[in-house]
């Protein structure tokens, strides 16, 4: 398995996005490669139907939906109350429609604080297995 996820992220690093993300839909401030590693990752669980994809943080929507839309079989979940990084309170409704737009099923975006939202779903039973979860906080990148 370790070898399959070197192989993921370096493919993401040379070639980027999967092959049919729309771009024109799917904005945001995540790379191409960013963005692409996740697909690949995702893609490696997307067939075991007991694993989920979980992502911690959504914003607009841009991460979460492009693993969804690459891994149709694959049940993806968001976690945001959209308390932050969004002062005119439109990012629910731009996820939202993204995922409309996109016509995609298997993406839940869950409107609860995080820790709320883990206990629903552990107390739901929803959650079988999680391979990995992606939380996405503000990060500091220097560059030399």
């Amino acid at each position: 398995m370790l070898s399959q996820i070197i192989e993921a992220i370096k493919n993401a690093e040379s070639n980027g996005l999967i092959a049919g993300t729309d771009t024109d839909v799917l904005t945001g401030l995540s790379g191409d490669k960013l963005v692409g590693s996740l697909q690949r990752l995702a893609s490696l669980f997307s067939e075991d139907k007991n694993t989920c994809y979980l992502e911690v943080g959504v914003f607009q929507g841009l991460t979460l939906l492009s693993v969804a839309n690459s891994c149709p079989n694959l049940t993806c979940y968001g976690i945001d109350n959209f308390a932050q990084f969004d002062p005119k309170g439109e990012n629910f409704g731009i996820v939202k429609n993204r995922q409309e737009k996109l016509g995609l099923e298997n993406a839940n975006i869950i409107n609860k604080d995080y820790e709320d939202a883990l206990e629903t779903l552990k107390t739901k039973s929803v959650i079988k297995k999680l391979e990995f979860i992606l939380l996405m906080v503000p990060m500091i990148i220097a560059v030399n």
